[in-house]
């Protein structure tokens, strides 16, 4: 007797193990418990590779060369006035053009531009931009979502918006490469940037635009006050491959520092002109006018195969010369008002005993001039000096 309930035991524990192994197998297989296949969507999305069957174009910069990858995350941020919208503008119109962008090759394809901050705006810039470039903007495969979104508090827009996205590549016969999202603090819907839930939470449904679409998404964000990386929670900015910083240098001209680059060379400034094109006139007879940007290419006065100075007093040549000095051994071109007097007391034309309010009276002086013959800018409101 007792051998017999051994043997029921033990076939008993052995049905069990089977039908254990059985279910694993199914759910492997995609399929529930009771045998019946999952849905196509439910099926197990995740699955391991081997590190020689998985890619790694993304991580090659070729998106834009030498500054971004396909399907990464770009934060391009900087404070009001910086220009951030027409840069962000400007590249995706490069990019669906297959256009260079500031001498850097692009890879063509289909960009979005998601534009809750103010969408008449950028239509507004962007027919300035299509008219200045020459093309017909419905024959540009670019296109603009102008709705306030919220990707902070549920998944129903990005939901809706990979789905559109799809469609349009479907349409269009391309591949989206490019999602700009222009601005964080309005995608935030009222979320708190500062916040590691919601700017998580955001930054998590950036992460689903670029895997279920496979772009790269480019949100535009804003600085905090006298600081120098993207304002609010330190999610967003430890989620960017790419961090793009952009500053004023002065009047009309603003600067994009490609500050962080995960898998590349950082450290690259590019500058640009702000201009504007004419685009008919309102009711009342005054002109429409849209902005945008053009790449500036400055060339540094120290560099090589720059044309000798003309017309300039032995005082400004001294202080350009010793300016160029400090430049190249700063390896920097920018320079503070305060650095700038001290250049011009460097270079001998101020003397070091005068008073204080003298030297500053000077260097102003000399700012001033050297503007005046494009040997520098001159941002009076910055107190900011830079070669030419």
């Amino acid at each position: 007797m007792a051998a017999t309930i051994r043997n029921i035991a033990q076939e008993a524990a052995e049905r069990a193990r089977r039908e254990k192994e059985e279910q694993a197998r199914a759910k492997a297989n995609g399929q529930d418990p009771d045998g019946e296949t999952k849905a196509e969507g439910q099926k197990r999305r995740l699955h391991f590779a081997n590190f020689a069957d998985m890619g790694f174009d993304g991580a090659l910069l070729t998106l834009v060369k030498g500054v971004m990858g396909e399907g990464q995350t770009v934060v391009l941020f900087g404070d009001s006035g910086t220009a951030k919208s027409l840069i962000a503008l400007l590249m995706a119109m490069s990019i669906a053009l297959g256009r260079d962008f500031c001498g850097r090759k692009v890879k063509q394809g289909f960009t979005v531009y998601l534009s809750p901050e103010g969408s008449n705006s950028i239509a507004l810039r962007a027919h300035a931009l299509a008219k200045h470039l020459g093309v017909d903007l419905r024959e540009v495969p670019i296109r603009g979502l102008p709705y306030t979104i919220d990707l902070c508090h549920d998944d129903d827009d990005v939901d809706e918006i990979i789905e559109g996205i799809q469609e349009l590549e479907q349409e269009l016969g391309q591949k989206c490469v490019l999602i700009v999202i222009d601005t964080v603090s309005r995608a935030l819907a009222g979320g708190d940037e500062n916040g590691p839930k919601d700017m998580g939470a955001f930054v998590a449904r950036c992460d689903k635009l670029r895997e279920r679409v496979r772009a790269t998404v480019l949100p535009v964000h804003h600085i905090a006050v006298g600081g120098d990386e993207p304002r609010g929670h330190r999610s967003l900015r430890n989620a960017a491959d790419v961090r793009l910083h952009t500053t004023k240098l002065a009047d009309g001209v603003v600067q994009m520092d490609l500050k962080h680059v995960k898998d590349g060379a950082s450290g690259e400034k590019f500058t640009f002109r702000v201009a504007t094109e004419r685009l008919g006139q309102d009711q009342n007879g005054d002109p429409i006018e849209g902005g945008f940007v053009v790449p500036e290419q400055v060339k540094p006065s120290g560099e090589p195969g720059r044309p000798p100075d003309k017309s300039m007093t032995d005082r400004q040549v001294r202080v350009l010369q010793e300016l160029r000095k400090q430049a190249h051994l700063r390896r920097s071109w920018d320079f503070t008002f305060e650095e700038f007097a001290d250049v011009c007391e460097a270079s001998g034309v101020i003397d070091g005993d005068v008073s204080e309010s003298r030297h500053r009276g000077i260097a102003h002086d000399l700012r001033v001039q050297l503007a005046n013959k494009k040997a520098i800018l001159a941002d009076g409101k910055a107190k900011t000096v830079r070669l030419l």
